[in-house]
C-alpha cells in the first residue's frame, strides 16, 4: 500500500508523547509513493495549522497509476506528482481532501511547491499561498492561472469551498514564501518584473524596466504594501546567484518579524538601499563553490502610533487625515529607497447625538444657550482627552397652545370632555398631549339656535311648521325651522286633537252591518267606521270582525294511505287535499291537507378496483352488473336503490429483453396491461414514466413499477436485472494433489473464465521460472518445462491475458503441490 513519511505526533505541554497516527496510510488501491522520498525533490516544506478542533496540512504524493483516494467522498486522482490540501479532526480522521497542483513532469524533477498556511480561528477561513513555476506544475483549481509563474493565493471556508483564488505575481517568479506571525503579513522573496502592474507603485522609477531580486510584503488579502529590491539587473549577471542558502531550509522571517535574506554569487552585483558585507564561503545545493556571500536584513517597514484631537498631517506632508484608522505613507531613506510607514491614527475629537424632550425649555450642556422651541441644536464641551466633544441635540419642546373659532347650533362639548357650552362666549380647556405636557386650547364659540313654545287644537292631524312630520294625536312635539341668524329656531308644540278612536271585536257566522249603518261586512277582517263625537269631531271605530266559519291547514306524512279528517275519502299519494268539518257553532270549517307519502327510488353507478359493498351492507358485489338494494329512509319507509357496478379487469405483466453484460450494455423493460406507469428507482432509466424504458444500470438492481388503469386502479410488480459488465475471474484453487485419483489433480485455467488470450507462468520459491504456457485450456498438473514432476511445496504463478470482453487482466498467487 502507500508508503508515506507523513505521520502526526501529539505531545502534552510538558513534552510527553500522547499519540501517533498515519492518517494517509493505506488510502490507495495501487502502490503510490511520497514525493519527498526522492533525492531530487530536494526541498520539503510541511505546514500544520490548527483551527478550533481541526487541523490543516499539505500532502505531496506521486501517483504512479491513476487511482482513487479512499476518503469521504472518494477523490479520483490522475497520474503524476500531486499536492493535496487536507482537513483532519482531533482523532486524525480525514474530513475532506482537495487536490491543488499537479506536476507536469516526472517525480524526479528537482523542484517543489513552496507554500504557507494561516487560519482565522474566529471566521474559520483558511488562507494559503503557493509559489510555483508553470514549467513544472499546473493548478487544478483554476487552470487560467497557468499563463504565468509566481505566486497564487487561496482562501477556503471550513467546508472546503473556495471563496477566493487569485494571482499576486502573475508575470514574475517567486521562490520563497513566509508568514510573519508578529506583523500578520505575508513575506515573499523572488524575481520581480518592473512592468508588473501589481507592483508598479512600489518600485523605484530607475528600476522600472529591469528584472531584479526583491522582497515583497503583502497584507492578508495579498495587496502589496512594501517592496525592497535586492539584486539589480538579474539577467545581466555573468554567473548564477543563489538566494537564501544561509541557512538552508529555514524561514527568512524571525520571531521578531525581522526579514533576513542571504545568498552567494560569482560576480559583482549592485544591492540598492542596503550595505553589503561578506560571509563565509559555502557551496550551493549542487555542491558548487560560491565564492562570495552576502546577508541582508530589511527593517524599512515601520509603524507609528499617533493620537490627535482633530487631524494629522502625514510625515511626508502628502496627506491630511481627519478620522481614526491605519494609513500608509512613504518617505525616502538615506539610501534613496522608499521607507514605508504604517500610521495607526486615533482622532480623539468625539461626536454624539442626543434626542431630548422637555415641556417648556432647557439649558445647553455647556450652559451657554437656552432653547425653548423644538429643533436641532449643536453644543461643544471638552471630553476626557481635553478635545472637543460635539453634541448634536434633537430637541422636542412638549407644551403647546392652540386657538379654535367655532360655531354650533345648539351645544358644544369641550375637547377634554369636562364641559358643555350652549351660549356664545370665549372658553378655555386643557389637554395632556402625547409626551405628557399641557396643551392649552382657547375656543371662541358662537351658538346660533333660539327656542319658542306653542299650544294648538284641531279635529284632525296637522303638519308641523317645518312640514317635516305630522301630528296625528295629542301630545308634545318639537319642531325646527331656520332663523334669521342661519341657525335653528326650536319650537315646542303642545297639540290637542279632537277626534278619537275605539276598537270593537265581534264574531258571527254570517255578515254584519257597521255602527254607522253605512257598511256591510261579510268576511273576517279589520274595518273602520266613523261617528260624530261630543267635540263635533269624527270618532273613528276600528271593528275586528270574525266570521266563525273557519279554515285550517294540516301536514301529514305516512308510508301507506290515510283516511281524511271527515272520513269521506283516502289520501293515497303525495299532494294537496281539501276536506270540511262543522264547528261547534254550526259553521263550516275548511281543512287543507298537505299529504306526503315518502316512498323513494334512486340509482347510481360505481367503478371500482376491488369488490363493492351495497349501501345497506347486506351484499358484496364482486363482478360487474346491475344490482338492487333497499334502505329505510328517514320516515321509516323503503328507499329502493338501483346500483350499476363496473369492475376493473386490467392485469399488469412485466418482462425484460435481456440481462446486462459487457456485450449487451442495456436492456428494455416491458410492462403491459395498464394505462400509466411509474418505474423506480430511476437510476439507469431513460424515462421512468413510459411502459417500455431502456435500462442501463451500473450494477445489479431490482426495478419496481406502479401502474394504473382508466379507473385509477394501481397494480405493482418488480423484476430483477442482473448486471455483469466486467468478467469475474471466478474460483482459482490454491492446492493441487496430482496423484492420479481424479480429484484436484491439476490447476485448470478455464475455471476462471473464457479467455481470448492467456499466458501462464510458474516460479519456484527462489523466483526461477519452471513452467510457462499460452494455452487458455491448460490444466497444470505440477509438471516442469523439462517434463519432470515438481517436488511438493509452494509455488508462485502469474496469469496475464485478455477476457472475452477485451479487458486486460493480471492474477498472481501461490499454489501448493501435495503428492
Amino acid at each position: 500500500m502507500v508508503t508515506t513519511q507523513h505521520a502526526l505526533f501529539k505531545f502534552s505541554s510538558n513534552g510527553i508523547l500522547l499519540s501517533t497516527s498515519e492518517p494517509f496510510k493505506n488510502r490507495f488501491s495501487n502502490s503510490q509513493r511520497d514525493s519527498s522520498m526522492y533525492y531530487y525533490n530536494y526541498r520539503k516544506e510541511v505546514r500544520l495549522v490548527t483551527g478550533k478542533n481541526y487541523y490543516y496540512t499539505y500532502l505531496n504524493i506521486y501517483i504512479s497509476n491513476a487511482d482513487t483516494f479512499n476518503s469521504s467522498p472518494r477523490i479520483p486522482v490522475k497520474q503524476g506528482n500531486i499536492y493535496f490540501l487536507i482537513k483532519l479532526n482531533e482523532q486524525d480522521s480525514i474530513i475532506w481532501m482537495k487536490p491543488l497542483y499537479k506536476g507536469k513532469e516526472s517525480v524526479y524533477t528537482a523542484y517543489s511547491l513552496f507554500h504557507d498556511l494561516d487560519i482565522d480561528t474566529v471566521s474559520q477561513i483558511l488562507s494559503f499561498n503557493i509559489i510555483f513555476s508553470p514549467t513544472y506544475f499546473e493548478p487544478i483549481f483554476k487552470p487560467s492561472l497557468n499563463n504565468g509563474g509566481g505566486g497564487f493565493v487561496f482562501k477556503i471556508n471550513a467546508d472546503g469551498q473556495i471563496i477566493k483564488e487569485d494571482s499576486f505575481a502573475n508575470t514574475t517568479f517567486f521562490f520563497r514564501e513566509s508568514y510573519d506571525y508578529i506583523k500578520k503579513q505575508w513575506v515573499s522573496l523572488g524575481q520581480i518584473n518592473g512592468t508588473d502592474l501589481r507592483f508598479r507603485n512600489f518600485i523605484p522609477s530607475n528600476l522600472y524596466y529591469n528584472y531584479f531580486l526583491a522582497i515583497v510584503i503583502f497584507d492578508l488579502d495579498y495587496n502589496p504594501i512594501f517592496i525592497q529590491p535586492l539584486v539589480i539587473n538579474y539577467f545581466s549577471l555573468s554567473s548564477n546567484i543563489q538566494i537564501n542558502n544561509f541557512p538552508n531550509y529555514s524561514d527568512f522571517v524571525d520571531s521578531r518579524g525581522k526579514v533576513t535574506v542571504s545568498g552567494a554569487f560569482w560576480d559583482s552585483i549592485y544591492l540598492p538601499c542596503q550595505n553589503l558585507y561578506s560571509t563565509l564561503n559555502d557551496t550551493n545545493f549542487l555542491g558548487y563553490p560560491m565564492t562570495d556571500g552576502f546577508s541582508i536584513s530589511i527593517e524599512s517597514f515601520k509603524r507609528i502610533n499617533r493620537i490627535e484631537c482633530r487631524n494629522y498631517l502625514s510625515p511626508s506632508t502628502k496627506y491630511l487625515w481627519d478620522s481614526t484608522g491605519i494609513y500608509i505613507d512613504t518617505l525616502q531613506n538615506s539610501f534613496g529607497c522608499d521607507s514605508i510607514l504604517e500610521v495607526n491614527l486615533q482622532i480623539l475629537q468625539s461626536t454624539s447625538s442626543i434626542d431630548s424632550m422637555v415641556c417648556n425649555a432647557m439649558k445647553s450642556f455647556s450652559q451657554k444657550y437656552i432653547w425653548d422651541s423644538s429643533g436641532i441644536y449643536f453644543d461643544t464641551i471638552p471630553n476626557s482627552f481635553a478635545c472637543d466633544s460635539i453634541i448634536k441635540l434633537s430637541l422636542l419642546v412638549g407644551s403647546n397652545r392652540s386657538f379654535i373659532d367655532t360655531t354650533v347650533k345648539y351645544t358644544l362639548q369641550s375637547p377634554s370632555g369636562k364641559f358643555n357650552w350652549d351660549s356664545s362666549a370665549t372658553y378655555y380647556d386643557t389637554l395632556t398631549n402625547s409626551i405628557g405636557c399641557d396643551s392649552i386650547i382657547r375656543i371662541n364659540l358662537a351658538v346660533l339656535s333660539n327656542r319658542s313654545q306653542i299650544d294648538t287644537f284641531n279635529c284632525y292631524p296637522i303638519q308641523s311648521f317645518s312640514n317635516t312630520f305630522g301630528m296625528n294625536q295629542s301630545g308634545h312635539y318639537l319642531d325646527t325651522i331656520p332663523n334669521s341668524k342661519g341657525g335653528d329656531s326650536l319650537i315646542s308644540i303642545h297639540f290637542t286633537i279632537g277626534s278619537n278612536s275605539s276598537t270593537i271585536d265581534t264574531s258571527f257566522c254570517n255578515q254584519i252591518i257597521s255602527p254607522s249603518g253605512r257598511y256591510m261586512f261579510s268576511s273576517s277582517g279589520i274595518y273602520l267606521d266613523t261617528l260624530i263625537n261630543c267635540f263635533f269631531c269624527d270618532s273613528i271605530i276600528e271593528i275586528n270582525f270574525t266570521r266563525t266559519s273557519s279554515s285550517d291547514t294540516l301536514y301529514y306524512t305516512n308510508c301507506d294511505s290515510l283516511l281524511s279528517p271527515s272520513g269521506k275519502f283516502y289520501l293515497d299519494k303525495t299532494g294537496l287535499f281539501t276536506d270540511s268539518l262543522l264547528t261547534v257553532k254550526g259553521c263550516d270549517s275548511i281543512v287543507y291537507i298537505y299529504y306526503t307519502r315518502p316512498v323513494s327510488n334512486s340509482q347510481f353507478s360505481v367503478s371500482t378496483c376491488d369488490s363493492v359493498v351495497s349501501p345497506s351492507g347486506k351484499y358484496v358485489y364482486t363482478l360487474s352488473g346491475n344490482y338492487s338494494d333497499t334502505l329505510i329512509n328517514q320516515f321509516g319507509c323503503d328507499s329502493v336503490i338501483e346500483i350499476s357496478v363496473t369492475k376493473s379487469t386490467n392485469k399488469l405483466t412485466i418482462s425484460k429483453s435481456n440481462d446486462i453484460d459487457c456485450l449487451q450494455p442495456f436492456t428494455q423493460l416491458i410492462a403491459e396491461g395498464a394505462l400509466k406507469y411509474t418505474w423506480s428507482p430511476i437510476e439507469g432509466l431513460n424515462d421512468a414514466h413510459i411502459p417500455n424504458p431502456i435500462a442501463s444500470p451500473i450494477k445489479s438492481i431490482t426495478y419496481y413499477v406502479i401502474a394504473s388503469d382508466s379507473f385509477d386502479c394501481e397494480f405493482t410488480d418488480s423484476i430483477f436485472l442482473n448486471v455483469n459488465r466486467a468478467d469475474s475471474l471466478g474460483f482459482f484453487p490454491n492446492v493441487i494433489t496430482p496423484n492420479g485419483d481424479g480429484k484436484n489433480d491439476c490447476l485448470p485455467l478455464n475455471s476462471l473464465n473464457e479467455f481470448k488470450e492467456a499466458n501462464f507462468f510458474v516460479y519456484n520459491r527462489w523466483g526461477n521460472l519452471i513452467y510457462e504456457s499460452n494455452n487458455p485450456e491448460l490444466c497444470w498438473q505440477g509438471i516442469a518445462m523439462d517434463g519432470q514432476a515438481v517436488t511438493e511445496g509452494v509455488y508462485y504463478y502469474i496469469l496475464k491475458g485478455k477476457t472475452k470482453c477485451d479487458e486486460n487482466f493480471t492474477k498472481t498467487g501461490s499454489i501448493t503441490v501435495i503428492r
